[in-house]
């Protein structure tokens, strides 16, 4: 998770130090080249959400593992929660606390958040997947909720339980 904090205060300072002459959306526009490069695309390829559905639950409860063993001493993380009653395909989780969020607020560039938020469509596309997302945190939400399927999931219906 430590990564995504990474790649958006590198951009924040990147939109500050232009004198927020570029637009949040074309800050938007330059991240998603970034992941689109050929470094990142083919690394983020190397997961195939349709072969390993459940990758970033996986991946999710171990940093949900980890969070209960530091926390304490790194108590400004993100907070994920499951609910595995959600959905049949995929995976789904949410997060009540986002860091990143609460850095842009605390530093007077909130306007950036939903281009940074949006990097997480790209990043699960190249990953061969979709996500579907109603609601986030930095939209004055309570939580980021994460639904996120392969791309070749049955036409990706909201409620696959029924």
């Amino acid at each position: 998770m430590a990564m995504n904090a990474y790649f958006a205060y590198v951009f924040a300072a990147a939109w500050l130090g232009s004198g927020r002459k570029i637009t949040p959306d074309e800050m938007a526009l330059v991240m998603t080249d970034v992941l689109e490069g050929r470094l990142l695309r083919t690394f983020f390829g190397l997961a195939d959400l349709n072969r390993k559905p459940k990758k970033w639950e996986q991946d999710m409860r171990k940093y949900e593992a980890w969070f209960a063993a530091h926390g304490r001493d790194y108590p400004v993380n993100w907070h994920v929660n499951f609910d595995e009653t959600r959905h049949r395909d995929g995976s789904f989780y949410y997060f009540t606390r986002c860091p990143i969020c609460e850095f842009c607020q605390r530093e007077g560039i909130a306007e950036l958040m939903p281009a940074l938020c949006s990097t997480d469509e790209v990043m699960f596309r190249l990953q061969h997947g979709r996500l579907y997302r109603e609601h986030t945190i930095a939209n004055g939400d309570g939580l980021c909720d994460y639904w996120i399927v392969g791309d070749k999931t049955d036409g990706g219906r909201k409620d696959s339980r029924a």
